[in-house]
């Protein structure tokens, strides 16, 4: 089982994935 972390960042919209030894960043846009 692999281990997964999200937190969300500082902006808004924005989420930092972590997984492994490896990171990566997801964002996206949110409408009303």
């Amino acid at each position: 089982m692999m281990h997964l972390t999200l937190k969300r960042l500082e902006a808004p919209g924005s989420l930092e994935v972590r997984w492994g030894g490896g990171v990566g960043t997801f964002t996206w846009r949110q409408e009303d």
